[in-house]
């Protein structure tokens, strides 16, 4: 059934609740307020034709000023009439009238009371003119009164009209408003988060599949290598530096005894300088004198008793420095050696990406859930907000159509 007819025979056979849908609001409105819409439409456009012919007695009617000639031959009077005429005449010839009931009314007013805005010169002139005529003055007061015409229109007779163009606004309003509803639910109801969940899967197990690898297995005793490595060479260096520090004490006493007490050392002074600044790995030889110098010691009573024991323990100990600084070099060579060889493994950069995607994708989902939640609020928000605008566009129907009606919501049906 044509849904108007549905309207109309609804309308005309009873009085009980009228169901009305969305897409029907302005039509029933419409319908049960057909013949004063049709009226109010009708008196628009009159109202509207007889700006034009208001305007076009004015043009004419202002001809009269243009053919002013004063009975006194005034100079002055006759300007300020040709001014007026031009001024006036411009405001005509720039009036465009809009076909808006509402805007059509305000132009006008405000055409009229330029045009009727005199200087006291123009006044005392055009009381000259309206003297001897008076056809002007009666075409303004005319227009003046057209356009309070126009305004009480505007303002009342034209409210039919303009409900039913609200009616179709509000409408479509809605409409769109629950067209932003049904994109809110699908975006709640969409697999984003689970399909980024089963991508997720997938890259778990891929870094379970990377990490369990026979490349990374070599990897891993490569990196485990490397790291017996590097405790060797920490473990060598440090028994050098105790060493050192064992013998510290009497090659600072010697030194001294040396540059200022004129004892005797045939090695190399430099040498002993290079062990107390731990210089050892550029002079492996910094210790070949040592035996020397424990000589030097005893014989000069630098150190003695304990002090003296722990020094030559450490003299020992360093015999072999130029061995034990090979071996360091070495290990350290093999550190880094391992260290190219790990580096040149694509496993672990593999891994590494995986587990950086690992990383985004849980970033991805945490922010698509947080998103979820949000549009979840935003969907009751608007779910509250439409549905007191829907009670609210009821009562103003029940109000225009003097119906009970109930307004339900087809259109999304």
């Amino acid at each position: 059934m044509n849904p108007l007819k549905k309207i109309k025979d609804a309308l005309g056979s009873s009085r009980e609740t009228l169901e009305v849908s969305l897409e029907e609001v302005d039509q029933v409105y419409e319908n049960q307020n057909r013949d004063q819409i049709g009226e109010c439409r009708d008196r628009k456009n009159q109202l509207i034709e007889k700006s034009d012919e208001v305007v076009s007695e004015l043009e004419t009617s202002l001809e009269e000023v243009k053919d002013y000639e004063d009975e006194e031959n005034l100079d002055i009077v006759e300007d300020v009439a040709e001014n007026f005429y031009n001024t006036r005449r411009n405001l005509i010839q720039n009036l465009n009238l809009s076909k808006d009931i509402q805007e059509h009314s305000n132009q006008f007013k405000d055409f009229i009371e330029e045009f009727n805005d005199v200087s006291m010169k123009e006044g005392a002139v055009m009381q000259r003119i309206h003297e001897k005529s008076g056809r002007l003055e009666k075409s303004i007061q005319k227009a003046v009164n057209h356009s309070e015409d126009l305004e009480e229109f505007a303002e009342k007779g034209f409210k039919p009209v303009q409900k039913l163009e609200e009616f179709r606004q509000e409408r479509e309003r809605l409409i769109q408003k629950k067209g932003k509803i049904n994109d809110l639910r699908q975006e709640i109801n969409s697999n984003k988060i689970e399909n980024l969940e089963q991508e997720l899967e997938k890259k778990e197990d891929k870094v379970e599949e990377l990490r369990s690898s026979e490349a990374m297995k070599n990897l891993k005793d490569e990196q485990d290598r490397l790291q017996s490595l590097k405790d060797e060479k920490d473990s060598n260096t440090s028994s050098v530096e105790g060493s050192i520090s064992k013998v510290e004490r009497g090659i600072k006493k010697s030194l001294y005894g040396i540059e200022n007490q004129g004892l005797n050392f045939e090695g190399k002074k430099s040498d002993l300088e290079d062990l107390l600044d731990r210089r050892y790995m550029k002079n492996p030889e910094a210790a070949s004198d040592l035996n020397g110098l424990v000589d030097l010691v005893e014989d000069n009573s630098i150190l003695e008793g304990r002090q003296l024991e722990k020094f030559k323990e450490g003299c020992r100990e360093l015999q072999d420095l130029d061995q034990m600084v090979q071996e360091i070099k070495e290990t350290d060579d093999r550190i880094s050696e391992l260290k190219q060889e790990i580096n040149d493994r694509e496993i672990q950069e593999k891994l590494d990406d995986v587990v950086q995607e690992e990383k985004d994708l849980k970033e991805e989902i945490e922010a698509a859930r947080e998103e979820r939640e949000n549009t979840r609020e935003e969907l009751q928000q608007k779910q509250d907000e439409i549905q007191k605008e829907f009670e609210h566009l009821e009562d103003s129907l029940n109000a225009e159509i003097r119906r009970e009606v109930n307004l339900v919501d087809n259109h999304f049906s």
